[in-house]
């Protein structure tokens, strides 16, 4: 019994190094216990173990590595390398994208078709019409928040300034001047500058931003220092040897260009928030928004015939790129979800080598997005020209 036992192990060894002299061809694979990308999330925590996968009946499986899988592999069975799996993986990105990509110039062909047509005639569809009404109060209220949210973040950083600038104790703070002559930062593409009643209203909005990070600060400081003298606040820092400036303001300045810093990234969080969700918005020339309705839909439309013209350059050059390219989409797990929602998750070893490309090629943000993939295709990837349509 026991000379039968120790042949059994033997041939378990030996059939374990057989496979185990198989790893650089990525027969056996080791899985993780955490998971990036939450359709994945269902496999956390499991106990770590190797695998391997082989193509049966034309579908993919895994089978854990232990005794009885080794002994009883079928061997006609097609073992699936790492690499063909993240092929595999690459492939459904490509073609879920292409396939998006399409659906969403039809739609954008669609509403071009509706702003078109409504200039021809005044008797139009109730879908059309919906259409429309979208994209008009959409430019309304949001083309001069997105040329607002473009001069906040835009606009010089605080600093502390003065003739001693390298001490905090004998300068002041750099002066409030939103950037007037606004660009977009992901393409080349002219916009009118700010008029001067733009100017002014984001300037006031800044000096009131700044007055009240001034009263949070000395809330908070006064709360953290009881002793503090009730007359030391903002209006009385001026006078360089008092001992409100010598204690306080160089807090106060570092609180403020912390805080006005973070504005500024929210700024540009909203922007790119708002070019997603109304990708014509980029494309609208003017500052003024007409006040003839007909004036309105006509530069809309040329808006949109812009975004469709450039998405599809940008369509082009990925749809002839070659697999490798589709690596740079996983720096942004939430684009890759939103492409494969439908299709990940289903499987352990997918949801492996997702987690393996994942941790090679990201984690990372979706800031850089819409400058590596192009901003007209980003948005449509975003589904942003389905916001008027229910889709």
């Amino acid at each position: 019994m026991i000379f039968f036992q120790i042949q059994l192990s033997a041939i378990y060894k030996y059939e374990t190094r057989w496979l185990e002299n198989k790893r650089h061809l990525g027969v056996l694979q080791k899985d993780y216990t955490q998971y990036e990308y939450p359709s994945c999330q269902q496999y956390n925590d499991d106990i770590s173990e190797s695998y391997f996968a082989s193509c049966v009946d034309g579908e993919m499986t895994y089978q854990p590595l232990d005794r009885n899988s080794i002994r009883t592999l079928n061997l006609p069975a097609k073992l699936l390398t790492k690499q063909e799996v993240q092929h595999q993986l690459l492939s459904e990105v490509k073609s879920s994208l292409i396939e998006k990509m399409k659906a969403q110039f039809q739609r954008l062909g669609t509403h071009y078709e509706c702003l078109k047509y409504v200039e021809q005639s005044t008797r139009i569809s109730k879908y059309c019409q919906n259409i429309i009404e979208g994209y008009l109060n959409s430019t309304q209220e949001y083309l001069p928040k997105m040329r607002t949210s473009l001069s906040m973040m835009q606009s010089p950083p605080t600093r502390i300034t003065g003739e001693s600038t390298f001490s905090v104790y004998s300068g002041k703070l750099s002066r409030i001047n939103p950037k007037k002559n606004i660009t977009h930062p992901y393409y080349d593409h002219e916009i009118d500058e700010l008029s001067s009643q733009e100017y002014e209203n984001i300037k006031n909005h800044q000096i009131l931003q700044r007055n009240k990070i001034s009263d949070e600060f000395f809330k908070e400081y006064r709360t953290s220092n009881p002793n503090i003298n009730e007359r030391c606040n903002s209006n009385n820092l001026e006078d360089l040897n008092s001992p409100c400036r010598i204690v306080i303001a160089p807090r106060l300045f570092q609180y403020t260009i912390r805080k006005e810093n973070e504005v500024k990234d929210e700024a540009q969080e909203y922007y790119r928030k708002v070019v997603s969700q109304y990708p014509h918005l980029p494309f609208m020339k003017s500052r003024e928004i007409p006040l003839k309705r007909e004036d309105q839909i006509t530069n809309i439309k040329e808006a949109i015939k812009e975004l469709y013209d450039q998405a599809k350059a940008q369509f082009d050059q990925w749809d002839n790129a070659p697999l490798e390219e589709y690596t740079d989409f996983f720096h942004y797990p939430k684009v890759i979800e939103n492409i494969l929602k439908d299709k990940i998750g289903h499987s352990k070893i997918q949801c492996d080598v997702l987690e393996g490309i994942h941790q090679e090629y990201g984690p990372g943000g979706d800031r850089e997005f819409f400058r590596n993939v192009g901003i007209a295709l980003g948005t449509l990837a975003g589904g942003g020209v389905c916001v008027f349509t229910g889709g």
